[in-house]
């Protein structure tokens, strides 16, 4: 049986790993962070003894042995392994969610060493996974699938907008805790009038939207709770309803000041853009290694396509998303068939909310048509077996059954000379009425 391991996804859950109960997280308590900091401030002392003798050392260290947040995760990546390759009952399914490095890019930025050291220890851990599989003689078996988070683009409080400088609070409420917000007037007849003070904004820093004149591409604007003014940050951008109470809390978690030259990760903006991309790496029986080992660019997917993967990997049929394998299928092993492909795209597009009603009625018209054409040919059909019975002919053969008679030459009929002749049942009624 083949095994799936997700590094990250969290779509489908057969048994699923909090690896990293000890990290930054703004809602959880911290308990890792101190020590990441000391090792750090270990390893930079290191650096600067090891500078002055000449020596070369690597700027990232983890000491696996006392570090609480490798040992959780080393702890638990062993029991995964052992899950795989339990010989009863192997889980066929892994989901394995490491909180790490998002918590130190939003507390510190992409940019910074915590957000290096956080990736570099990540990548430790997935070769460590991988050692333990291999060791445990599955990871030939096994297909891995890992992950990242959404991307995330760096902020600091110079780049911070305050909506009450342009509409008056009291006249809105306000929801939303990221770079996207939904304002609802009080009074709905203020609705223009926000709006137009909204447009007067700076435009570098947000830009305002009604409902329907959103992007198609944010796939936002159908769902019921958007309100019909949406306002959505540019790259770097933060509205201030939320922002310092968030940075507040991540600076007290990280053990540092509340300083202006602070910088933070921020996530959530346009989908387009390069800071918020992510990637997936596949490996496993289910992937074409030679398809993958000689691309010429790299593809690019839809986070909502891994669920549709992960679900063909371990051989179950994908509930309805938008998600699809469109793009990855040409790098698996097995990939469904398109005919296949084409026809679950269509039936998830009838069932789309603000499809249905057309489609029913669409799907309701056809059969009606269909049932009339149907009807239409069984009666066209009898009506000509009707014609053919009323218009048959019968034949007889008739063989010398003539008066001998001579030639017009004046010579004798002979035996081979007998003709054979078919009357028509017209005719043969005709001879009966001469009688």
């Amino acid at each position: 049986m083949d095994h799936v391991v997700d590094q990250t996804t969290t779509n489908i859950q057969q048994k699923d790993i909090d690896a990293d109960r000890h990290s930054t997280e703004v809602d959880s308590e911290d308990k890792g962070q101190p020590e990441d900091i000391d090792n750090q401030n270990k390893t930079e002392h290191a650096e600067k003894q090891n500078n002055k003798t000449g020596a070369t050392f690597d700027r990232f260290f983890i000491n696996k042995t006392s570090d609480k947040t490798w040992l959780d995760w080393a702890g638990q990546a062993e029991t995964v392994a052992g899950w795989l390759a339990d010989p009863v009952k192997p889980a066929n399914l892994v989901l394995f969610k490491l909180d790490e490095p998002a918590n130190q890019i939003r507390a510190f930025g992409p940019n910074s060493q915590e957000a290096d050291l956080a990736v570099y220890k990540v990548d430790q851990f997935v070769g460590h996974l991988v050692g333990l599989l291999e060791g445990r003689g599955v990871l030939e078996s096994t297909n891995l699938v890992v992950t990242g988070l959404h991307g995330f683009a760096e902020l600091s409080a110079e780049n911070v907008v305050d909506l009450t400088k342009l509409v008056d609070a009291k006249d809105y409420s306000v929801y939303g805790l990221g770079p996207v917000v939904n304002l609802a007037p009080v009074q709905l007849e203020q609705e223009l009038d926000i709006f137009a003070a909204l447009i007067k904004g700076d435009s570098s820093k947000f830009v305002p939207y009604t409902r329907h004149g959103l992007p198609d591409r944010y796939k936002y604007k159908h769902n019921s709770r958007v309100s019909d003014i949406v306002l959505v940050a540019e790259e770097g951008v933060a509205f201030a309803h939320t922002f310092y109470t968030q940075v507040k809390q991540l600076n007290q978690r990280s053990k540092r000041m509340n300083l202006l030259s602070n910088k933070y990760g921020y996530a959530g903006y346009d989908n387009d853009l390069p800071s918020m991309q992510s990637f997936v790496l596949l490996k496993g029986p289910g992937v074409l290694k030679s398809q993958i080992a000689h691309q010429e660019k790299t593809e690019e997917i839809n986070a909502v396509d891994v669920y549709p993967l992960l679900a063909h990997l371990i051989g179950i049929t994908a509930g309805a998303t938008n998600g699809s394998l469109e793009v990855v299928g040409k790098y698996l092993s097995n990939p469904p068939s398109p005919t296949v492909q084409v026809i679950k795209k269509a039936i998830d597009y009838i069932q789309q909310e603000n499809v249905l009603p057309t489609a029913g009625i669409l799907v309701v018209v056809t059969s009606v048509l269909l049932i009339v054409a149907l009807v239409w040919c069984c009666m066209r059909c009898r009506k000509n077996k009707d014609i053919a019975l009323n218009h048959s002919y019968k034949y007889s053969q008739v063989k010398g059954n003539r008066r001998p008679e001579s030639r017009v030459d004046g010579s004798e009929e002979e035996e081979h000379d007998k003709i054979g002749l078919l009357t028509s049942a017209i005719m043969a009624e005709e001879n009966d009425m001469d009688v």
